[in-house]
């Protein structure tokens, strides 16, 4: 089968591209390498949706500007708009995109188990939140996660969590009422920037700051539950390390990008919130929205002129 269009990547841009694209005239498919909505399941479950507006539609005012789910009801109720709206004739799932080239008018997409045959694409492929990026150091008989899922029955315990970006923060945010936290950081002013923007973010407007810093510059190994870190060695009974992840913007494309609208490094569509057409000034964090212009109506504009 020829599609007009073929959309890469099952997240929340994905799918909200696909239900626009499911009523129109143009005959078109979604391809997922996992599941749907798969980074979702690699975040804590309990944590607070950082944008309640624009970040959790997949159509236009799907949501209310009230409405702070948890990851976990934010899932469910992704998956419920899944199975109402859209038959699983418009998606394929477990199939990772590993080539694209070109015959003539035609892209061919190319997975492990098919070809695909398609007059344009779209990439909504970005993070890779299954798979962490590599560290450079040792760990050895540890009790080491690079992801935290639930926090809910994580009590008690003396935790490390190294890194100093947005998943950082939230872990630290997450952990630190019923346990001892201690964040490693190389740079500990930007760490406790990125605390107070997700405090303005969850809404805790008397939030305490109630872990324990240290900044350094080499860390050696983690053995035994014990890391050497600038030559001291501390002891703690779990480690959260966040360094990053991985991107998924390592599809070989073996052609010309004429019709290929990608969206792997945000070209189109910035941010989720930006869908469609506002997002959450996080700069400020004064609750004002400030309106773009690549959003997903003018995107979708973009291919149909590419179509006809």
């Amino acid at each position: 089968m020829k599609y007009d269009l073929i959309i890469i990547g099952g997240g929340p841009i994905g799918i909200s591209m696909l239900y626009r694209f499911i009523n129109t005239k143009y005959n078109v498919l979604l391809i997922e390498k996992e599941n749907l909505f798969n980074s979702f399941y690699h975040m804590d479950k309990n944590m607070i949706w950082h944008s309640p507006i624009n970040g959790c539609n997949l159509k236009e005012n799907q949501f209310s500007e009230s409405y702070s789910p948890t990851v976990s009801e934010l899932i469910k109720n992704f998956k419920l708009f899944v199975k109402e709206n859209i038959d699983d004739k418009y998606y394929k799932i477990n199939e990772k995109v590993t080539l694209i080239n070109k015959n003539e008018n035609y892209y061919n997409i190319l997975t492990k188990k098919n070809k695909y045959i398609t007059k344009a694409i779209y990439i909504a492929t970005r993070t890779n939140f299954s798979v962490p990026t590599s560290v450079n150091f040792q760990i050895i008989n540890s009790n080491v996660n690079r992801h935290l899922t639930d926090s809910s029955n994580i009590e008690g315990k003396k935790i490390c969590v190294i890194g100093g970006g947005w998943t950082s923060a939230d872990a630290v945010v997450a952990l630190q009422e019923k346990n001892n936290v201690t964040i490693i950081t190389r740079n500990y002013k930007k760490f406790k920037d990125k605390h107070r923007e997700q405090k303005a973010i969850y809404g805790h407007k008397d939030f305490d700051i109630k872990y324990k810093y240290i900044q350094y510059n080499k860390i050696y190994e983690i053995k035994n539950n014990k890391i050497n870190v600038d030559n001291n060695i501390l002891e703690f009974d779990i480690y959260y390390i966040f360094f990053g992840y991985s991107h998924n913007n390592n599809i070989k494309i073996d052609c010309d990008k004429e019709k290929i609208f990608d969206n792997s490094q945000g070209k189109y569509i910035e941010l989720l919130e930006n869908v469609y057409g506002c997002t959450k000034d996080h700069t400020k964090h004064n609750g004002r929205y400030i309106v773009r212009t690549n959003t997903i109506d003018s995107v979708i504009k973009l291919i149909e002129n590419a179509l006809n």
